[in-house]
């Protein structure tokens, strides 16, 4: 995946990369009739958000051609481990059992365990 890792040093990520890689995803988009157009279509909120086009490619070295592999197997894991489902679960049996419990908030008052 990435070039990068823990110490190293990733060359920033710049508005005319940004630009490259929604342009990219936006072609994708429209275009293609595959799983990838797919994938795009459904996290389109996600996938053209500057900050995360900015995050992937500073993470790949300004390189937009791994950036793009990249970003597109993270959308490939959040669809297998159903990450976004997570948000409409009802843990309150779970609460209730006391196979869950909250530790405290973080700075924004969300809950931690």
């Amino acid at each position: 995946m990435g070039k990068g890792g823990a110490g190293k040093q990733h060359i920033e990520a710049t508005p005319s990369h940004v630009a490259e890689l929604l342009r990219i995803f936006e072609t994708m988009r429209e275009q293609s009739a595959s799983e990838e157009k797919r994938l795009v279509a459904s996290n389109w909120t996600f996938v053209c958000s500057e900050t995360t086009l900015h995050r992937f490619i500073t993470a790949n070295n300004c390189d937009v051609s791994a950036a793009r592999e990249q970003l597109l197997w993270h959308l490939r894991w959040k669809e297998e481990y159903r990450v976004g489902d997570v948000l409409q679960e009802d843990f309150t049996d779970m609460f209730a059992r006391n196979e869950m419990y909250w530790m405290g908030t973080d700075k924004a008052g969300h809950p931690v365990g």
